[in-house]
């Protein structure tokens, strides 16, 4: 907790010292401005989630990388922020979803 980390698409990374799980689902709606290409805005990615903790409660939740939008979420005592999406897109170039990889902080809220 408290560091960022990287989880690839529909990885599920498991923290047992808060007993719970957490997956990227799916990679939404890629609509980022790719590298060297002039836009009206910058676009934006939503990223799904699901987190389940030990008792089967269950969570999910979508944050996104444009700021507009939400980039964080609490989900019991712990905040969940979208850090990155990568790979960032480049033009003509699709994004599998087996490439994604998100870098999300959690943080444990007193």
């Amino acid at each position: 907790m408290n560091d960022p980390i990287e989880i690839r698409y529909q990885q599920v990374y498991n923290n047992e010292d808060y007993d719970f799980s957490l997956k990227v689902d799916t990679v939404l709606n890629d609509s980022r401005c790719p590298k060297n290409v002039r836009c009206v805005w910058e676009g934006d990615a939503g990223v799904l989630f699901d987190v389940v903790f030990s008792d089967k409660r269950r969570s999910t939740f979508t944050l996104h990388t444009n700021t507009t939008f939400k980039t964080d979420t609490t989900v019991e005592d712990i905040k969940f922020t979208l850090l990155e999406l990568q790979p960032y897109p480049m033009l003509n170039e699709i994004i599998k979803p087996e490439d994604y990889v998100v870098k999300i902080l959690m943080e444990k809220i007193e």
